[in-house]
């Protein structure tokens, strides 16, 4: 860039100047070099900014830049979106960035074994590919498997899938209907039987201080669920509730 006419250091290049010229004299043009302003970004965020002069390779020097994680995936520096060039203008180079979806863990299990352990990426629907789960059958009654709990669905955490269980008919059990919508309940000993239940709706049953001690969804109108102790218990089927006494 063109600054001036110069004597020595005197700027004599002003436009309508008159100079008093009285010996040999020397007047020079003077130049600088041009400037340009260089930016490093990370989206919105400025990572580094730097004057350059005409010619020069930039250099990046603030740190590696980092992308926060999402709920379904990681982010890796991989560089910037053009090759470092001598300035000739005033350039903005962005961040970019790999993303990697996460993975989690997918349990299918019975209460005590592990049937199938799956490595998936975040978004991916688990299928379960074993055999079909099995439980013994006890003195009074079979069991059937019916589906697992939680319902099974899209992956975004690790999770335990856990195998859920239709039984039989128990034989002399007392009835107690759930009036308002046809459900019956059936009390003997450690056990209850729900005759009657929507499929596919939720169980659940709470003891008196609320706590979950079992829930899963319902994969016949009939079956049995074992309770491991007496007490008093709040059924739940879909949005039905029930208090009942096991002896």
């Amino acid at each position: 860039n063109f600054i001036g006419f110069f004597i020595n250091e005197t700027n004599v290049g002003h436009p309508g100047d008159q100079i008093l010229i009285n010996k040999s004299t020397v007047i020079k043009a003077k130049y600088e070099i041009k400037t340009f302003v260089i930016s490093f970004m990370n989206n919105d965020l400025r990572l580094q900014i730097s004057t350059l002069d005409y010619g020069s390779t930039p250099i990046y020097s603030a740190g590696t830049p980092t992308r926060v994680p999402t709920d379904s995936s990681t982010f890796s520096f991989i560089g910037w979106n053009q090759e470092f060039t001598p300035v000739s203008s005033d350039v903005v180079y962005h961040a970019q960035f790999n993303e990697t979806l996460k993975k989690f863990y997918v349990y299918f299990m019975t209460k005590n074994n592990l049937l199938q352990l799956q490595q998936l990426d975040y978004g991916v629907t688990p299928i379960y590919t074993g055999n079909a789960p099995t439980k013994k059958s006890s003195a009074t009654h079979n069991y059937e498997f019916v589906g697992w709990s939680p319902e099974i669905g899209p992956t975004t955490k690790d999770i335990n899938y856990i195998a859920v269980f239709d039984s039989s008919t128990l034989l002399g059990i007392k009835d107690n209907p759930f009036a308002s919508f046809g459900v019956s309940v059936k009390e003997h000993s450690r056990y209850i039987q729900i005759n009657n239940a929507k499929v596919g709706s939720l169980y659940t049953i709470l003891d008196v201080q609320g706590c979950v001690v079992k829930k899963g969804l319902v994969g016949s109108s009939s079956f049995n669920i074992t309770i491991p102790q007496s007490g008093h218990y709040l059924i739940k089927i879909g949005s039905q509730t029930r208090r009942v006494n096991i002896k």
